[in-house]
């Protein structure tokens, strides 16, 4: 068993980016989509628009055999490139959203090109931390050393 953590993005109701976009009044998605247009497909590609996960969900993730899986970030990196944005951090963080880091065996998640397919059913541990933890030097270290052990 090889054991991964990974990251989630979740509201104050513990819904995650793509269920929170869905739901009524403010949500997580409004500070993650550019304002530019209602969805940035470059940096936040739906899961049929992501080629590495286009080839295990199809055209429609709500159909697939992995409809039950909740999204998250294989890394840091990935998170980052997500919400690129120090304000849309700091804003998820004053709504009450957190940035969850799940630990779990590596053969309950699926990896696509910008984002992570898991089973939820397969979590073995949660910690969670500021949306901005990486925004603060102290935040910073403490996530990234809860990371790399």
């Amino acid at each position: 068993m090889s054991i991964v953590k990974i990251l989630r993005i979740v509201d104050c109701n513990g819904e995650g980016l793509y269920r929170s976009y869905t739901g009524d009044g403010i949500t997580l998605a409004k500070y993650v989509f550019s304002t530019a247009s209602e969805v940035d497909f470059y940096y936040h590609p739906t899961p049929s628009d992501d080629m590495g996960l286009y080839e295990l969900v199809g055209y429609d993730f709500a159909f697939s055999n992995y409809s039950k899986w909740k999204f998250g970030f294989e890394h840091q990196l990935q998170f980052m490139r997500w919400v690129y944005d120090p304000q849309w951090r700091k804003d998820m963080e004053d709504l009450g959203g957190k940035l969850v880091v799940i630990t779990i065996d590596e053969q309950s998640i699926r990896r696509g090109s910008y984002q992570v397919i898991y089973d939820p059913e397969k979590v073995i541990e949660s910690r969670s931390f500021s949306p901005a933890c990486f925004d603060n030097k102290e935040l910073r270290l403490e996530i990234e050393e809860y990371l790399n052990n």
